[in-house]
């Protein structure tokens, strides 16, 4: 947990890092490995309900915009 991001993962990965934030729960440890559709967390709710995720993405050390990397469903 991070007083920032709630409860938080973040997944590494051949230069990528990619970090979930803002979990109102975490269901992998530090050190596990993680495979592709597996439920990592369970998303965290703002102060009026509604549920809230922070997605970041750095590439070799560089902060992008998750979207250009991320196929987002087309409604969530």
């Amino acid at each position: 947990e991070n007083d920032n991001k709630g409860y938080y993962v973040m997944i590494q990965n051949e230069g990528l890092e990619l970090t979930y934030g803002y979990l109102s729960a975490s269901y992998v440890k530090e050190g596990d490995i993680v495979k592709t559709g597996q439920i990592i967390g369970r998303t965290g709710t703002s102060k009026d309900g509604n549920y809230y995720l922070r997605i970041e993405l750095t590439v070799n050390g560089k902060e992008v915009d998750p979207v250009d990397y991320i196929n987002f469903p087309k409604s969530i």
